[in-house]
């Protein structure tokens, strides 16, 4: 889950501004469906869906009923509201939800929203897996609960607990004191001998999740589950420090010594007998990848394999390498001929091979759904793609030994079952049709059977297992037979022998995750691997394994010193060993305590019983209504003085729908007399991929002149010789507003906007009458005078904008960006533009090469229009170095300040970016704090057209003109740094070399106060 906390004022004012307006440049989220979402309410939640399965709705409040009670003994809690629960069908549909801003990663299984406390999650494949994002995100309902409804904490004071506390919890809660994922990691720690202290666990080394799931199951058991929700409080209240002394009576220090020394004394000895390194050959470790490397996918015929990989750190994807070197061969296109790519799932299988090794499938997102597509080996490239017919969602995908068909998961109205299609005909067939899970297809040698992984094996009738576990099934027959092996762990990744007689698969069934054998004819199962960590994939779920059926070798992903690698080893190679098939003992997967208290958590956890009734239900269709969301005030002042009487004060209020696809903004400021009262109401509605928006406004915008004057005058009897006169001027804007996007994909949208705006002007003269000794001994106050002549304008404006960059720490490091615009004005000025921004980044680790080509032309008497800006050449954003103090010490005196002023323009630039200090990754220094870059940076440009030239002597405004031909390129070098200020600010200080004044050999020194373009 990403916290996603949105409350204070300004950052709500930005966000909203933002997509109001919509962004210069920035990525899309896109809403491909229109949601019909009904409500159904019950005891303690009002839940959100549009499935057609009402037994997975009711089986889900349930659930939800259940960690309700279980939380509510920990938090000593109770909602006096009811906590809105949205499901949606998958994650494709999850990932376009507009209650969270941002895009969504595939990654990403849940979220808890903090402005209306609302949970929502995607439907999994398996009963499990949903179940515990449900538990999971509940926790988060429980915290925020906690802040909202306590006296003496505000959401500023989520800002003092760390990550790792928020999600330890949640996932403590949720799983408890056993887990065999977590105590990978934990173990692994150990081994390497990196376990953190509390102040290191906020280092990215330290997953959040897992550290802080161990965290919390170590206070549970050595200070009881009533310090639980003591200790999270406290921290909210004090931060860490504080909270540890007051709740656990020790500094964070003796506690992180406890915590280490009960870990290492509780699984040392249970990994004295295993090994600590690698078996076979090592194919891809961080030398050759990157720190994540899984999923592995070997051909048929062992000479090549595919595996998942953030070897380019930005993002995860696929790549073809060398099955007896290791060797990458190249970075897999996936990009398709129909439609955009949105995202490859890092949490499933890289893919499956053709039996005759020359293509490869695979799954990605598009248009808000699971894709197929079908790649050339060979050619490198997609060659087929395909949606599935009514089947939203899918994975785990299989091709069949005569390679005519592919079986897969498909997650159909929040029910997984295994399916096949026709690749030809794309024919689909519906294999199995049952509510338990069916998982990790994979055919038999011969075609005839299946095995998969399956959650039915319960006793009790009617109700998955909390446990995965593989099954075969018979293509003929259809009959599903499940073996009895470790009943009680996970037996995960099932893949036959290349003869078909031995299924090897993944087993936690010691608490570590090891390899396994299972003999199909004698029932026999051996133990092939026996690692001190696991072998493993981003979760406990994921695939780890591939067989190569020609060469009989198996790869695997191994976590080790906390990173992902590949090796193979031949199967001959391995010594397997008998296991009895009920020999299971979980010991390695507690979570070490002192064991000095029992843990409540724990037994709820271990229980099967729903612990509270959900009440009646109803349901009925959702109706958008809007609620407050969050109002802010800007403070209320009066001011008095010799020179008169001010008030100033604003308030700030954001509503919504629930599902935010209905939002208004409504802001309101003083500052100065009651004629500058402002106010602005803004509407956005994103509940269709068509986006539309609008709003009006009043705003006065102040300023004066003021000055001494000569008199001669009596005021009350003394003499007055000076006056001090006033002007203050005030321009009103009212306007009316309108705007619509259009998200082609996640990389590109057509914008189109509009406005009507009426502008008027006033003055009012203020004199103060002094006497000899400066006071004031008199004072007039004039009438408000309208002076000009009110105007209004039109404009509209349509653009093209195109993103896929990704960025760094401080500017874009890959990718690229552009931005096509044309814009008209109507009315008493009019004038009309075009703008043409394109910028692509180029990554060669560990350096960005960046280019950028600009222009922007006015036609029209644009010159004569006030309310264009004129276009000046010298700012720091676009030509380093042309400041108006290095024109006026230009000696050379070969530039003018009017030389870069006018009305089109042309700018290129190019810069090589060094990430500097930061994340160790991407970075030359690690830095825990500082984010910077260096860069070295070329900048050219010229400027011609209408400009308006200042005359003193007349004090008025000429227009003038001049061509293209007449024009100076002007061009800069120089060097900077880009400083990232805790992720609020970007700084650019930089030294720049102005090439056309003073032959460039004088330095000049500029600060931006921008990201990096």
């Amino acid at each position: 889950m990403k916290q996603i906390i949105t409350f204070f004022s300004l950052i709500t004012i930005l966000l909203f501004s933002q997509q109001l307006n919509a962004q210069y440049f920035g990525q899309n989220k896109v809403k491909y469906k229109d949601f019909k979402f009904k409500v159904v309410a019950s005891k303690t939640f009002d839940t959100y869906h549009y499935l057609e399965n009402d037994s997975l709705i009711i089986g889900i409040i349930k659930d939800a009923e259940k960690w309700r009670a279980r939380h509510e003994q920990v938090f000593k809690d109770s909602f006096d509201y009811k906590v809105p629960i949205i499901i949606y069908n998958n994650h494709g549909d999850f990932q376009q939800t507009s209650i969270v801003g941002g895009l969504i990663g595939t990654t990403t299984g849940g979220v808890t929203e903090g402005l209306k406390n609302r949970v929502l999650f995607p439907i999994t494949p398996s009963y499990t897996q949903t179940d515990h994002v449900l538990g999971h995100e509940l926790v988060h309902a429980h915290q925020y609960n906690m802040i909202m409804s306590a006296d003496s904490l505000s959401f500023k004071n989520m800002a003092n607990i760390p990550l790792w506390m928020t999600e330890g919890m949640a996932e403590f809660l949720s799983i408890g004191s056993t887990d065999e994922h977590t105590a990978m990691w934990m173990r692994d720690a150990v081994a390497y001998d990196y376990f953190p202290r509390i102040k290191d666990l906020h280092k990215s080394r330290y997953f959040p999740y897992r550290y802080g799931h161990s965290f919390w199951a170590f206070v549970s058991g050595t200070f009881g589950d009533d310090k639980l929700y003591d200790l999270y409080k406290e921290t909210a209240k004090l931060g860490v420090k504080e909270a540890f002394k007051r709740e656990l009576g020790m500094p964070i220090d003796s506690f992180s010594i406890r915590w280490k020394e009960a870990t290492e004394k509780h699984y040392k000895p249970l990994m004295e007998n295993r090994t600590l390194k690698a078996i076979g050959t090592t194919l891809i470790d961080e030398e050759n990848g990157g720190r994540m490397n899984i999923s592995p996918a070997v051909s048929p015929d062992g000479k090549y394999f595919i595996f998942l990989s953030e070897k380019n750190v930005f993002s995860i994807e696929l790549y073809l390498a060398n099955a007896t070197t290791g060797k990458i061969i190249k970075k897999l296109s996936t990009r398709t001929r129909e439609s955009h790519l949105d995202a490859l799932d890092g949490f499933q299988s890289a893919g499956t091979w053709s039996p005759d090794s020359k293509k490869y499938a695979f799954v990605v997102y598009s248009k808000g759904m699971n894709k197929l597509a079908i790649a050339d080996i060979e050619k490198g490239k997609v060659i087929d793609e395909f949606f599935m017919p009514k089947i939203e969602a899918f994975n785990d995908i299989d091709w069949s030994p005569d390679g005519k068909l592919l079986l897969f998961t498909g997650l159909n109205q929040g029910q997984s079952d295994l399916y096949t299609i026709d690749v030809k005909t794309k024919e689909i067939n519906q294999l199995t049709d049952d509510y338990y899970a069916q998982l990790q297809g994979n055919w038999s040698p011969k075609g005839d059977e299946i095995v998969f992984v399956t959650d039915k094996l319960n006793k009790i009738a009617n109700r998955p297992n909390k446990n995965l576990s593989f099954a075969f099934f018979d293509v003929a027959t259809k009959k599903v037979t499940i073996p009895k092996v470790f009943v009680n762990s996970n037996n995960l990744n099932p893949r036959y022998s290349p003869d078909g007689k031995a299924i090897y698969f993944l087993s936690d069934r010691e608490g570590f995750r090891d390899a396994y054998k299972y003999d199909i004819e004698t029932g026999k199962v051996y133990q092939l691997t026996n690692f001190q960590t696991g072998i493993s994939g981003i979760t406990a779920y994921s695939p780890a394994i591939s067989i190569s059926r020609e060469k009989n070798e198996i790869l695997y992903s191994l976590y080790a010193d906390s990173k992902y690698n590949i090796y193979k080893v031949k199967i001959a190679d391995l010594e397997p060993k008998e296991i009895a098939p009920d020999d299971e003992n979980h010991t390695a997967a507690i979570l070490p305590s002192l064991n000095l208290k029992e843990s409540y958590v724990d037994a709820n956890l271990e229980s099967d019983k729903n612990l509270a009734d959900i009440g009646k239900l109803s349901q009925k269709e959702y109706k958008p209504k809007f609620k407050l969301d969050y109002i802010s005030s800007g403070g209320v002042g009066i001011s008095t003085g010799r020179y008169g009487t001010g008030m100033a004060g604003g308030i700030n209020m954001l509503f919504g729908d629930m599902l935010n696809d209905n939002q208004m903004f409504i802001g309101a400021m003083l500052n100065g007399e009651i004629q500058d009262f402002g106010g602005q109401v803004a509407y956005l509605n994103r509940k269709s991929r068509y986006a539309w928006g609008g709003g009006v406004s009043h705003i006065p915008y102040r300023y004066g002149y003021a000055g001494y004057q000569s008199q001669d005058e009596m005021i009350y009897g003394q003499q007055s010789n000076i006056k001090y006169v006033i002007d203050m001027y005030r321009i009103f804007n009212e306007s009316v507003s309108a705007f619509s996007y259009y998200p082609f994909s996640k990389a590109t949208r057509l914008e189109l906007g509009g406005s009507l705006s009426y502008y008027s002007f006033t003055k009012r003269r203020e004199i103060y009458h002094l006497n000899n000794y400066g006071y004031a001994i008199g004072y007039e106050r004039g009438d408000i005078e309208k002076v000009g002549d009110p105007f209004g304008t039109a404009n509209i404006n349509l653009a093209y904008v195109g993103d896929n960059s990704s960025f760094g720490l401080t500017a874009p490091m890959k990718g690229y960006r552009y931005r096509l615009e044309a814009q008209q004005s109507f009315g008493r000025y009019q004038s009309a533009s075009l703008l043409g921004d394109v910028r692509k980044y180029f990554y060669v680790k560990p350096f960005t090469f960046a280019v950028k080509g600009y222009q922007y032309l006015q036609f029209g008497k644009s010159a004569e229009n006030p309310l264009n800006y004129p276009i000046y050449l010298g700012y720091g954003n676009l030509v380093r170095g042309y400041t108006s103090t290095s024109l006026t010490n230009d000696t050379e005196g070969s530039l003018a300040y009017t030389d870069l002023l006018g009305s089109r323009m042309s700018l290129a630039s190019f810069e090589v970016r060094l990430p500097f200090t930061g994340p160790e990754r991407i970075s030359v220094i690690k830095s825990k704090f500082l984010f910077t870059d260096l860069n070295l940076f070329v900048d050219a440009g010229v400027v011609w057209g209408d400009y308006r030239n200042y005359d003193y002597m007349t004090n008025s405004y000429n227009i003038a003109n001049r061509s293209f031909e007449d024009s100076t390129i002007i061009s800069s070098v120089g060097i900077s740094t880009r400083i990232n200020v805790f992720g609020q600010l970007i700084l650019e200080p930089y030294y720049a070399f102005p090439l056309q004044l003073n032959n460039g050999d004088t330095g000049v020194f500029g600060l931006n106060f921008t990201p990096g373009w």
